[in-house]
């Protein structure tokens, strides 16, 4: 859990800073997913290039987090797939109301795990961003190393 960071705790050079340190990203993160969009729902998707900067962030309302597994690969192989092609890397986070991780958070969080390594592309990490915090799911290498 985060401790309420605002833009002005930002560093100056946040632009040129890496994002595959899981503190920083997560901090990101929760200023990007702002309360409303967490109540709201969406998918936040921060475009970073090959060293992890971010280059663009995204936001997805209106998801159907509850849709078939082949449709959660469609969206996930798509944003990774254009990722790859200019050598980027990506940083997804699942904001929603409700405070636990669910079924339904793992589900996407595998199916990014399984496109980043069908499509060659670099997952820096995956966030739940629920009210008042954000919850960082494990790395794509821990889930290789146990499953």
């Amino acid at each position: 859990m985060l401790g309420g960071m605002t833009f002005r705790d930002l560093p100056d050079n946040i632009r040129d800073l890496s994002l595959d340190d899981p503190v920083l990203a997560a901090d990101v993160v929760d200023l990007f997913c702002c309360e409303d969009v967490r109540n709201d729902g969406a998918l936040a998707v921060l475009i970073c290039d090959s060293a992890g900067r971010m280059v663009q962030p995204v936001l997805v309302d209106e998801m159907q987090w509850a849709c078939p597994a082949q449709d959660r690969m469609v969206m996930a192989a798509n944003l990774l797939t254009a990722t790859a092609m200019f050598d980027g890397s990506l940083i997804v986070a699942f904001a929603r109301a409700g405070s636990l991780v669910t079924d339904t958070d793992r589900a996407w969080h595998q199916t990014f795990v399984d496109a980043s390594r069908g499509v060659g592309a670099r997952l820096l990490g995956t966030y739940v961003a629920a009210p008042g915090r954000v919850v960082r799911l494990p790395d794509p290498e821990f889930l290789a190393a146990v499953g």
